[in-house]
């Protein structure tokens, strides 16, 4: 024993090749152990292709595309290694191993969106396949690490989803408080519309009653007219009778004017004969 330990001194080189051999096992603990340390801690760079089946709906006039927005929303998500790529890609790349997991939106996910205001809507279904690698330590990872990176995917999902649907509610939310909005012009127009309706109904009973007035005030002056004629008509008449007893009333006047000065005649002879002589007057004086 001694003489062996004697002999690996005097010869480096063997103590050097048994150094190397003593620590091939230990360089594949720590490769392996320090890939299965976290193996579900640094899924970020995990690669995970997308494909984007769907096809946008219309819905009320506002077109939902569920797919599009996820896409855009997963594209910004840096939990996850996303690849966003076509069907055919996505299969040749899983089974060469470039992509760990392969996700598929439906072509269907914008229609099912938007169930989600029905009684009963329909459930999102997303499609997805795994692949656990060629390696002994990829297959590892995969066995450990697949409960919790399926449920944060899952949650990357949803939360995608959820912004997706959202945001194309709010459009078509407001879509709704335009025509809403429309609704009450609409019905203060017709209230308006009553209101002139009420308005005009008013004037055609004022004109109506007016009407009736008028008509009353039409008879009264129709009325008055003909008295106004029979009035004019015994005027005439009495004019007529008055023309013809004027030659009279003139002869009349005539006479008297003759008689008048008959009268004047005689009370100045009567007055002459009433004075006495200047001498008869004189001796009455005396």
């Amino acid at each position: 024993m001694l003489e062996e330990l004697k002999a690996l001194i005097k010869n480096p080189k063997l103590i050097i090749t048994m150094i190397g051999v003593a620590l091939v096992p230990a360089l594949y603990n720590l490769a392996f152990l320090g890939s299965m340390w976290d193996p579900y801690g640094q899924v970020n760079h995990l690669p995970i292709a997308v494909v984007n089946k769907d096809r946008p709906t219309k819905y009320k006039g506002k077109t939902f595309e569920i797919g599009d927005n996820m896409v855009d929303k997963m594209s910004k998500n840096k939990d996850l290694d996303y690849h966003f790529v076509s069907e055919k890609v996505a299969k040749n790349g899983l089974r060469q191993g470039d992509y760990y997991m392969v996700v598929t939106l439906p072509k269907n996910l914008s229609q099912k969106a938007t169930t989600l205001l029905e009684k009963e809507p329909e459930k999102l279904v997303v499609s997805y396949q795994t692949s656990k690698g060629h390696g002994m330590v990829a297959s590892k990872m995969a066995d450990t690490a697949m409960h919790q990176l399926k449920e944060k995917i899952a949650t990357n999902l949803t939360e995608s989803y959820i912004a997706s649907v959202f945001k194309n509610m709010r459009h078509l939310q407001k879509g709704l408080k335009k025509a809403s909005n429309g609704a009450s012009q609409l019905n203060e127009g017709a209230q308006v519309a009553q209101d002139g309706s009420q308005t005009l109904t008013n004037g055609l009973n004022r004109f109506a009653s007016s009407t009736q007035t008028f008509d009353q005030g039409a008879s009264q002056f129709s009325n008055g007219l003909v008295s106004y004629t029979d009035g004019v008509g015994q005027l005439h008449h009495g004019l007529g009778q008055f023309s013809e007893s004027m030659p009279s009333y003139l002869n009349g006047v005539t006479q008297l004017a003759k008689g008048a000065n008959q009268l004047s005649d005689g009370i100045r002879k009567l007055e002459g004969a009433t004075q006495l002589p200047p001498e008869k007057n004189r001796q009455l004086k005396a």
